[in-house]
């Protein structure tokens, strides 16, 4: 299933830092043997805008973080349940979604 895949392998883990030992500032994402694979930015909140603190602004950073993390295993899945589903005529328009979804992950959308 990953053999088209040419992203750090999975899986990944999202790790709240903090470099004043506070606020979290940014959620890096890491592998084991690859300690850095991304960093989310610590922002205001879409749902807070201007406001760094907010309760809304930390949570929204790590679930965007959390959701990084997910993505090898969520290509896997996804790549797995389209060679399920496929010729599944009760399925086609979710497996249209899956490919498209397929192909951004793995920059064949552009």
């Amino acid at each position: 299933m990953g053999d088209i895949a040419k992203h750090t392998p999975g899986p990944w883990m999202a790790e709240p830092t903090s470099a004043t030992g506070g606020a979290i500032e940014r959620v890096r994402c890491t592998h084991p043997t690859h300690p850095h694979v991304a960093d989310v930015a610590h922002r205001p909140s879409a749902m807070a805008p201007g406001n760094w603190e907010s309760p809304d602004a930390v949570a929204e950073t790590e679930a965007n973080a959390c959701l990084i993390a997910a993505a090898p295993e969520l290509l896997d899945a996804l790549l797995r349940c389209v060679q399920r589903l496929e010729g599944d005529w009760e399925a086609t328009q979710e497996v249209g979604a899956a490919r498209a979804a397929i192909a951004k992950a793995t920059g064949g959308a552009k």
